[in-house]
């Protein structure tokens, strides 16, 4: 029998469906194909390839018709309901392509050539009614495309690394929405580029490319839609599609496509330009001389104009994708006594991070190591005898979770700034995960929290940690703390308690039964969460290049937005960062059930008071971690003010010189080019001064406190200055003063 069809039948072994079964009987006699993924954009607008893909449909194709033994319309209708369908299978078919080209030998030169990029790219031409998606991955040649494209459940992937699905059914799912469907692709085992051709009328071919190699290497499938398939020519229906097929595989905790996606975008920008200037006439020349010179210290008078922004949008379909430019994944490696290096006499403790990159950790000393019945568990020790230091880690399932040196910057992120924001008001905490015991410290550092309820699924996690880290895990000692060791799902559903803040620090995966990420998790989560609760959850990877796009924020905000629509109305959504030396940089994200909060109004003064000790955390450190709307895609909004909040502080000369600060008034008038309209000013009983100035470009005002030695200063001007502005010489100088600014563009 032959090999494919070996692979065939083990495929539909596997599974357990009637549709599959049946399917199997009807499928043995079909041609075997493997399916291409996509062919690339414009020469001017996209770094893949040379040529427009729609190109093709004006393109000679016409070559040796071969028939399908099937009928396709038919076989396609008998499978599938839903025809958004095909988005998944053709992203997934990509996938699968660029998994192949992974595990090309080590030692095969031509490979990746110079094609190292490892993504999948989709473009939509309304005019033409026509949509592609484009993989960078194994491509084919024409002999492969002439006896793939019509395999049907046939991975086509070594059987050393089994990849369900290459093509397979799926790639007939395509003809629910296109007339016609054009396979592209180029293999570096082929010198030429070659294109697949059908309509689904039982015929296809496969033709030499007209336009030559604008792949590079890589598979392009284009689809001519049907007239009635118009939703499928909206970019945002097709992220909203990619978006809702990744969380359903993490429902059941398994990944979509490991890969960047990226869809051809467009975002419209607002700049200022100068107006020009009408030309004079000869006979004007005098004239216009005059108004020049009259016009030279006048601010040059400008204009907003729109401009449209072509680029490539990151689709963020997955937490655990890779980065794009990155070749080969080693396999996941965790430690083994007998595990060793030829440079090294000790054992090591290998942690994968993605593709060509991991940590080293030369373990000294391994403390304690086994099964808890959930998860496994490592504790082991490092020792630098250079500098006499010994550090301690917990690893569980393979992937380190914290040190004992480092422990406290993650905790004191994931603790304090969501606390700080009620201030003394008595607030309960629910603490889901974290069952090291780190953020159950860090809280009870706060005198205004009566209650922590801690809920970890595993009680043998808080056991560990008191005997190997007992600093980090003081506050299980705390009289306000109650543990119960219980699946957070079911904890959520059966509690009739209300916390203001929840708190999730969940290993990578949760261990739940039948998945946890659902709607009735968020249903039940924010059911027990008081109305101007916050909830906190860890979240993002340290590979992502631009801070942010810190993954998981991004699809849980989604999820709740088109889910839970009822829930969404309300929430106020903050990514953060959470800085840990021990996994380089990582994403968070606080969900505010009062969407009228304010992440960064933080009593500070309350703060202080407590006397908390932190060895990381800091107002500074709060204001830097909290995340802008920018990974949100929120509409550009023309600048129309520029406030400025200067804070003076430590102030060598007296404030109670009402003249001087008149004086510094007008001053900054003049440093902004403003025109005052009106002056109010009031002198209170301690002394302090205050002073408006109501301008033409909007207002000053001016706060002094005398008896702190500071003022307060708040300029906004509609005359936007976005140069360096002196306020060291107008404010900070003529009193010996320190000065703070914070600039805010409205």
């Amino acid at each position: 029998m032959p090999q494919s069809l070996v692979s065939l039948m083990a495929r539909f072994v596997m599974l357990n469906s009637m549709v599959n079964c049946l399917m199997l009987l009807l499928l043995i006699d079909l041609f075997l194909l493997t399916p291409a993924s996509d062919v690339e954009t414009q020469a001017e607008r996209c770094e893949l390839g040379n040529l427009d893909p729609t190109s093709l449909l004006n393109c000679d194709l016409s070559g040796e018709k071969q028939h399908f033994k099937v009928e396709i319309g038919r076989l396609i209708q008998s499978i599938y309901t839903d025809r958004s369908i095909f988005v998944r299978e053709l992203l997934s078919n990509a996938g699968d392509a660029l998994d192949r080209i992974k595990y090309i030998p080590l030692s095969d030169k031509e490979y990746p050539g110079e094609k190292r990029d490892l993504d999948i790219r989709v473009r939509i031409y309304k005019e033409s009614r026509t949509l592609s998606i484009t993989d960078s991955g194994i491509g084919m040649t024409k002999k492969e495309l002439t006896e793939n494209l019509g395999t049907v459940g046939i991975s086509g992937v070594s059987m050393v690394h089994p990849v369900v699905g290459k093509f397979g059914v799926g790639f007939y799912s395509a003809f629910l929405v296109a007339d016609e469907v054009m396979v592209a692709s180029k293999s570096n085992n082929d010198p030429d580029q070659h294109v697949w051709r059908s309509k689904a009328d039982g015929l296809f071919s496969v033709t030499k490319d007209s336009r030559g190699n604008t792949l590079g290497r890589g598979t392009s499938v284009i689809l001519k839609l049907k007239e009635d398939a118009d939703e499928f020519l909206e970019s945002s229906e097709f992220e909203r599609l990619v978006t809702r097929f990744s969380l359903e595989k993490k429902a059941s905790n398994q990944s979509f496509v490991p890969y960047p996606i990226f869809i051809w975008d467009k975002k419209v920008e607002f700049q200022e330009v100068p107006i020009e200037k009408d030309k004079c006439g000869e006979d004007e020349k005098d004239k216009c001389a005059e108004d020049e010179k009259d016009k030279q210290n006048e601010t040059p008078k400008t204009k907003t104009v729109e401009k449209t922004i072509y680029f490539w949008k990151r689709v963020l379909v997955d937490s655990n994708v890779v980065p794009p430019n990155v070749f080969r994944e080693p396999p996941p490696v965790a430690y083994t006594p007998q595990m060793t290096l030829d440079s090294m006499s000790k054992d090591i403790f290998v942690e994968f991070w993605g593709y060509q990159s991991f940590s080293l950790y030369n373990i000294s000393r391994v403390l304690i190591q086994g099964h808890t019945g959930l998860q496994e568990y490592l504790i082991f020790e490092t020792h630098e005898a250079s500098h006499n230091f010994t550090n301690r880690y917990l690893a569980l399932d393979g992937s380190l979770q914290f040190s004992n040196e480092y422990e406290y910057v993650y905790h004191e992120l994931m603790s304090h700034p969501v606390v700080n924001l009620f201030g003394n008001s008595p607030i309960k905490i629910l603490i889901l995960g974290g069952g090291d015991g780190g953020i159950v410290t860090q809280v009870f550092k706060h005198s205004n929290v009566i209650s922590v309820q801690h809920v970890d699924i595993d009680p043998k996690i808080p056991e560990l940690s008191k005997k190997y880290f007992p600093e980090m895990c003081k506050g299980f000692d705390d009289p306000r703390y109650s543990f119960t060791s219980q699946d957070a799902k079911v904890f959520l559903q059966e509690t009739s308690e209300k916390f203001d803040i929840i708190i999730i620090d969940f290993t990578d995966i949760p261990v739940s039964e039948n998945g946890f990420w659902t709607n009735q998790f968020y249903e039940d989560l924010f059911g027990v969460l008081e109305k101007d609760g916050i909830y906190v959850i860890n979240v993002g990877c340290w590979w992502e290049m631009d801070a942010y796009d810190s993954g998981w924020d991004v699809l849980i905000k989604q999820k709740i937005q088109f889910d839970l629509p009822h829930l969404f109305s309300r929430l106020k959504f903050v990514p953060i960062r959470l800085s840990n030396p021990d996994y380089k940089v990582y994403g968070g994200l606080m969900i505010m059930n009062n969407k009228n909060r304010d992440p960064l109004l933080v009593d500070w003064n309350s703060f202080y008071k407590k006397n908390i000790s932190t060895k990381y955390y800091n107002e500074h450190i709060h204001n830097a971690m909290i995340e802008t709307e920018k990974s949100y895609n929120k509409p550009h909004l023309i600048t129309l003010a520029i406030d400025y909040n200067i804070r003076v502080s430590e102030c060598k000369k007296s404030l109670k010189n009402n003249p001087k600060l008149n004086q510094m008034l007008d001053n900054l008038i003049e440093l902004f080019s403003m025109h005052e309209l009106d002056r109010i000013s009031h002198v209170f009983p301690n002394g302090g001064y205050t002073v408006i100035s109501m301008l033409k470009e909007s207002h000053i005002a001016i706060h002094t406190w005398p008896e702190h030695s500071s003022m307060v200063i708040d300029i906004l001007s509609c005359n936007l200055v976005y140069g360096p502005i002196d306020f060291e010489s107008v404010i900070a100088n003529p009193f010996g003063c320190f000065i703070k600014i914070k600039t805010i563009r409205q």
